[in-house]
């Protein structure tokens, strides 16, 4: 069986970019974010994205790229990616978002911050 090969080996940080190498008939799986872009530089690839329903059905589109094609994922989940010839691809994640928790939190500690300010209380 072949090998895939990638620059790195941990999963990346968001808002991160990646290379893959993967030989020629090779398959793998690679599970992507939402907003993902895949751009293959060299080669050609298909894959097959995560399965949807479409009524009663279960349906998973299969799209090819060939070297210099792009393309951005509606919905994230698991593709499998089968390489027709030896081909490189380029995978640039989804910028980070703040979670709306995180933004509360920090909104409602400087509201209490201020208003323990405004009332001459000095915080702990």
């Amino acid at each position: 069986m072949s090998s895939i090969s990638k620059d790195q080996t941990s999963a990346p940080q968001q808002g991160a970019s990646r290379a893959i190498s993967i030989p020629a008939g090779a398959i793998a799986s690679l599970y992507l974010e939402a907003g993902s872009q895949l751009i293959c530089t060299e080669g050609y690839v298909q894959f097959e994205l995560p399965p949807q329903w479409l009524g009663a059905s279960m349906l998973a589109l299969v799209r090819e790229l060939g070297a210099g094609d792009t393309t951005t994922l509606d919905k994230g989940g698991w593709l499998r990616l089968q390489a027709r010839r030896q081909c490189e691809l380029m995978v640039i994640e989804p910028a980070p978002r703040i979670a709306f928790t995180t933004r509360v939190l920090a909104w409602s500690k400087s509201w209490g911050l201020r208003q323990a300010q405004a009332h001459g209380i000095k915080p702990a």
